[in-house]
């Protein structure tokens, strides 16, 4: 958590930002969330998280490793990690066609405003259109009720 907490204080004090507007693709999401929960969210105005596991994901539980345990649906981590949503601007944005995140409904996020994307898999997410617009759309709209963050 410290290098990620290192560049968001550097982002800060390089723009002169008061707060920072965060983005998390899968497990970036999760990130997101356990940054927010142990750090706070005085530095965030928002977060966007696409194609997070917030519930786990059917598949972790063949994955290896600390971070696929931590992704199995029931996971203590998971349970356990806050939902940022309760005191901060944030938007779940999922594909009902994910093909990593099992069910996919685990991608939605309690208290979250939640925003289906129909068509894609968990990776070509990253790479759509309509992703991006629907991104930068919830970044214009939390910028504007934060007029002092900086999107990193």
């Amino acid at each position: 958590m410290a290098p990620l907490a290192g560049r968001i204080d550097a982002v800060l004090a390089e723009t002169g930002a008061e707060r920072v507007l965060l983005a998390g693709h899968s497990m970036g999401g999760l990130v997101a969330r356990a940054y927010l929960q142990r750090c706070g969210n005085a530095r965030a105005a928002g977060l966007v998280t696409l194609g997070t596991p917030h519930q786990g994901s059917q598949l972790a539980s063949i994955g290896p490793g600390k971070n696929a345990r931590q992704m199995r649906p029931g996971n203590l981590w998971l349970q356990n990690l806050a939902n940022p949503a309760a005191v901060l601007d944030t938007l779940a944005i999922y594909s009902p066609h994910d093909n990593f995140v099992m069910p996919q409904s685990n991608s939605q996020l309690s208290g979250a405003a939640n925003y289906p994307i129909n068509g894609l898999g968990h990776l070509a997410m990253l790479y759509s259109p309509r992703v991006a617009q629907a991104l930068l759309s919830a970044f214009d709209r939390m910028d504007t009720r934060s007029r002092h963050a900086h999107r990193v």
